[in-house]
């Protein structure tokens, strides 16, 4: 990708990381099918079926990377979705998790009048409600250093764990 000021750049942040939108090649494809096929697919390929064109592009890429099939998906959320469900398929478990949300706790409210301080509090790591016998809500501080205080045993920690078992098993 060229910046403005003329320098050449890697962009990650989008779909065209690798430039191929501006090279010579695909722009005179493009060109071509606007003839054929007008200026919109209509929809999505789930919603309208295969074209030629989709077989066609899979095929050669496919022979490209030396593969019997390849499959093109509109974006990472499909490709995803599709590689969970083939693993799936075969009786494998599958789990998705978005680590930097999972670290978060569920509630924090800041206070708006210090920011400093809310940016450098420390908040207790399992110190939320339904986690281990009762909930933490309304409790305070000295509920949340008691559920600390188990936690840390191991007898504790299986004691939470079957007691939130539980609790889920009986929604």
């Amino acid at each position: 990708m060229t910046l403005a000021n003329g320098r050449v750049v890697v962009s990650f942040g989008g779909c065209n990381y690798l430039g191929l939108a501006s090279h010579p090649a695909v722009v005179e494809a493009v060109r071509r099918g606007l003839d054929v096929f007008g200026l919109s697919a209509t929809a999505s390929r789930e919603t309208t079926g295969n074209a030629a064109p989709h077989e066609s592009l899979e095929r050669e890429l496919a022979d490209f990377l030396h593969t019997e099939r390849a499959l093109l998906v509109p974006d990472g959320y499909i490709a995803n979705i599709a590689a969970c469900q083939s693993v799936a398929g075969l009786g494998v478990s599958v789990a998705l998790i978005d680590e930097p949300r999972a670290r978060q706790p569920r509630r924090r409210r800041p206070d708006r009048r210090a920011p400093d301080r809310a940016v450098r509090a420390r908040v207790p790591r399992f110190a939320r409600p339904g986690l281990a016998r009762g909930s933490t809500r309304g409790r305070g501080r000295d509920d949340r250093r008691r559920l600390h205080r188990r936690w840390r045993t191991r007898a504790g920690r299986r004691a939470a764990l079957r007691d939130r078992g539980r609790r889920l098993a009986a929604h």
